[in-house]
C-alpha cells in the first residue's frame, strides 16, 4: 500500500467541489459522508473591473492558495449543461472534455468557463480522480413526451433541439431527502411519493416527481424557459422574439442579453434581488407588487399542471434562496392550493424549525405536507464524485 492509500484510510475522504458561474467561482472541500465542509470559497466577478480574477486561471489560482490539493481525494465539477450526450456523471477524461466543447452553445453564460476549469485542473493534477456532475442528469429519465418540443423533427434528430431540464441535482437532493424522512417518519406502505419540488432563487425552476423519479420540469432547452426569475423572461411568446428583432433591429445576442439579464423581476420593476422586492413591495411600490404577483401565479400555474400529469400530489417542497428564506412568497403560492387541501402552521412558515436540513412548515399530522427543505449541491455533487 502506497503513501496515498495509507493517508485514505485513516481519515474521511475530502472531495473538492467546484462551482463555475459565468462570473465566479465557488469552492469547497466536502466530506461525502456528511456532508461536512472544511473549506469554502467564493472568487467573484472574474474578468469585470474590480474583481477577484482577471480570468478563469487567475481564478483557479486564487483559489489554490487556500486548497492543499495534496489532501484531496477526488474533484468534483457541477456543470450546467450535458446535452443528451451526458446523461449521468461523467469520469473527466480528454474524450469527455471534447465532447463537453461541443455543447459551449447550449449553455453560453456557464458552460464555457466550466469546461475551461475541467480541463485546467485535469491537465494540472492528472492523478487525482475528476467527475463532471450535471444539472440536467437528473432529467434524462424523463419520459419523450415530456421532452420533445412539437418542432420539425430535423431540428431534434439534427441539432438536439428538445427540453433538458436544469436544477436537476438540487431537485434530486431535496426530493430524496424528503422521501427518506417520509418513510422514517410517516410511511405511506405501497402508497406512491408524489413530490413538487420548487427551487425558487435567482434561477428558479418546479420539478414533478413520483418515488423520486421525474416526470415533468420547467426549464427546457436552456435554463431560460419556465417561471419568471431574476433576470430571465421565462415562458415568453417566440413571436415576440421576432418581432423585437425586425421592430428594434436587434441581433439574436442583443435579444438573448435582454431575456436572460433585463428580463424577470428586474424587467418588471428594476430590481432582481427578491429581498429588496418584497421590501419595495411593503412600501407601496405597483411595480414591485406586480412582480411577486406574477412570479407566484407563474408557479402556481406550472403547479397546477404537474398536479394533472400526477394525477394529484402529496408534498410540495420550497428550496434555494427564496424557497428557503421567504415566508411570504411561501404563504402566496400555497394559498392558492388550499381548495386541494394544503395549510400552512403560519408560525412555522414565518420561524421554521429546521432538523437535518429539512423543516415541515404544514400542520403535526396533517395528509398534505409543505417543508422548506435547505438544498445542499455541494454535498450531493461530492456523494457523486467520490473515487471508484
Amino acid at each position: 500500500m502506497d503513501d496515498r492509500k495509507l493517508k485514505d484510510a485513516s481519515r474521511n475522504l475530502a472531495i473538492l467541489v467546484l462551482n463555475v458561474g459565468s462570473t465566479s467561482l465557488k469552492y469547497a472541500v466536502v466530506e461525502p459522508q456528511t456532508g461536512a465542509k472544511s473549506i469554502r470559497g467564493l472568487v467573484d466577478r472574474i474578468g469585470q473591473s474590480g474583481g477577484d480574477a482577471g480570468c478563469y486561471e487567475e481564478a483557479i489560482e486564487r483559489m489554490l492558495h487556500y486548497v492543499d490539493m495534496g489532501a484531496i481525494d477526488a474533484v468534483g465539477h457541477r456543470v450546467v449543461h450535458g446535452g443528451a450526450m451526458f446523461p449521468a456523471p461523467t469520469r473527466v477524461t480528454a474524450e469527455a472534455i471534447e465532447k463537453l466543447r461541443l455543447l459551449d452553445k447550449l449553455a453560453p453564460l456557464h458552460n464555457p468557463p466550466a469546461r475551461q476549469v475541467v480541463e485546467n485542473l485535469w491537465q494540472r493534477f492528472p492523478v487525482i480522480p475528476a467527475t463532471m456532475v450535471f444539472d440536467t442528469a437528473y432529467f434524462s429519465q424523463l419520459p419523450e413526451i415530456a421532452t420533445r418540443y412539437a418542432v420539425p423533427d430535423s431540428w431534434y434528430s439534427s441539432y438536439g433541439i428538445r427540453r433538458y431540464g436544469a436544477h436537476g441535482t438540487s431537485h434530486s437532493f431535496v426530493v430524496q431527502k424528503t422521501i427518506q424522512f417520509l418513510n422514517q417518519n410517516a410511511p405511506r406502505g405501497k402508497a406512491k411519493h408524489r413530490i413538487l419540488s420548487l427551487h425558487l432563487g435567482g434561477g428558479s425552476s418546479i420539478t414533478a416527481s413520483i418515488d423520486g423519479i421525474p416526470v415533468d420540469t420547467s426549464m427546457g432547452f436552456t435554463p431560460l424557459e419556465g417561471v419568471a426569475m431574476g433576470t430571465r423572461s421565462g415562458d415568453v411568446d417566440p413571436g415576440a422574439i421576432f418581432y423585437m428583432q425586425r421592430q428594434s433591429g436587434w441581433d439574436p445576442e442583443s435579444v438573448e442579453t435582454a431575456l436572460l439579464r433585463e428580463s424577470g423581476m428586474k424587467g418588471l420593476c428594476g430590481e432582481s434581488d427578491m429581498r429588496r422586492i418584497e421590501a419595495m413591495a411593503e412600501a407601496g411600490d405597483s411595480r414591485a407588487i406586480l412582480a411577486i404577483d406574477m412570479f407566484v401565479r407563474r408557479i402556481q400555474k406550472c403547479m397546477g399542471a404537474y398536479i394533472a400529469l400526477m394525477e394529484g400530489v402529496d408534498s410540495v417542497l420550497f428550496t434555494a434562496g427564496i424557497g428557503e428564506n421567504s415566508a411570504l412568497i411561501r404563504s402566496k403560492v400555497i394559498s392558492g392550493f388550499r381548495w386541494l387541501g394544503f395549510e400552512l402552521n403560519e408560525e412555522q412558515n414565518v420561524a421554521p424549525t429546521w432538523v437535518g436540513g429539512l423543516a415541515r412548515l404544514s400542520p403535526q399530522g396533517h395528509q398534505l405536507s409543505v417543508f422548506a427543505v435547505r438544498t445542499d449541491e455541494e454535498w450531493a455533487i461530492s456523494r457523486l464524485s467520490q473515487p471508484q
